[in-house]
C-alpha cells in the first residue's frame, strides 16, 4: 500500500462510536507500525534496472514513471480505503482524515524518506551499504497533493467532501508548545525527531538493510537534521479533510 502515514483517523458514526489509527500501539488495522499492508508500486519492482536509482521515494528528481506508479497505486489504495469506511458508516456519518502530503506536484512526497536516501548514499560511498541495495529500495509511501486527494474521493463518490486544506506542521511542534526553546538546541531536537521517525521507518529498513546498520543510520540521520535545521525549518505537509458518508 502506498497510502501516506495517517497520523490520527477518527471515524464516528452516527452511535457515537470511533475508531482511532495510531502511529504507535493500537492492533492490526488500527496501527500504522503494524500494519503489513504497505507494499511498494509493483512497476519499481519489475526488472533487473533499477526505475528509482539513488532514491529510496519519490523525489524531484524522480523519473515520471515512478511518480506515475506511486499515484496509480495511492488511487488504488485510497479508493479501497474510502469504499470499505463507507461500509462502517450509516449515510451522514462523518469522517476526519489527516495525512502527510505535499503542497505541489514536483516536491519532494516525504521530507523525512529524502533526508534517510541522503543518509544511504552517504553509506553507499562509505562502503557501508550496497549500491545494489539502495538503488532497489523503495518506501511504500507517498504524499499526495490535496487534489489529487480531492480527485479520488470524487470519482469514489462514498464521501461529500466538507473541507480539504494543508497546513505546514514544524518537525518540531510537539516541543515547542510545552519546552522552554533554550532547553534545546538543535543537537537535541534532532534526537527527539529521530526517535518518532526511527520508530516508523525501522521496521521498513532493517528488513533491506540489516538490523546492524539501524544504530549508524539513524545517528547520522539525526545529525543531518539537526545540520538541516539550523539553515532552514522543517515542515511537513499535512493534509486535512472532513467527509461526510453519501446518502
Amino acid at each position: 500500500m502506498a497510502f501516506p502515514c495517517a497520523e490520527y483517523v477518527s471515524i464516528t458514526k452516527l452511535m457515537s462510536t470511533n475508531y482511532d489509527l495510531y502511529m504507535n500501539g493500537g492492533a492490526r488495522e488500527t496501527s500504522y507500525a503494524r500494519n503489513s499492508t504497505f507494499q511498494t508500486p509493483e512497476e519499481l519492482t519489475k526488472g533487473a534496472k533499477p526505475k528509482n536509482k539513488g532514491n529510496i521515494c519519490l523525489t524531484r528528481r524522480s523519473p515520471p514513471m515512478v511518480y506515475k506508479a506511486y499515484f496509480k497505486q495511492f488511487q488504488r489504495d485510497f479508493r479501497l480505503f474510502l469504499k470499505s469506511r463507507s461500509e462502517e458508516l450509516t449515510p451522514g456519518g462523518k469522517m476526519v482524515l489527516t495525512f502527510i502530503g505535499r503542497e505541489k506536484p514536483h516536491q519532494n512526497s516525504d521530507p523525512c524518506a529524502v533526508i534517510i536516501g541522503m543518509v544511504l548514499k552517504d553509506m553507499v560511498l562509505e562502503g557501508l551499504v550496497e549500491e545494489a541495495k539502495l538503488d532497489s529500495f523503495n518506501v511504500p509511501l507517498y504524499g499526495p497533493t490535496i487534489e489529487e486527494v480531492r480527485q479520488v474521493i470524487e470519482v469514489e463518490g462514498s464521501f461529500a467532501l466538507q473541507t480539504l486544506k494543508t497546513i505546514q506542521i514544524g518537525w518540531d511542534a510537539d516541543l515547542q508548545e510545552d519546552v522552554d526553546n533554550s532547553v534545546f538546541n538543535s543537537k537535541r531536537i534532532g534526537e527527539f525527531i529521530t526517535k518518532t521517525v526511527r520508530a516508523v521507518f525501522e521496521p521498513l529498513l532493517s528488513a533491506e538493510f540489516g538490523k546492524d546498520m539501524m544504530d549508524v543510520l539513524f545517528s547520522r540521520f539525526s545529525k543531518k537534521v539537526s545540520q538541516l535545521m539550523e539553515l532552514e525549518t522543517l515542515e511537513y505537509t499535512s493534509v486535512v479533510m472532513s467527509l461526510t458518508r453519501a446518502t
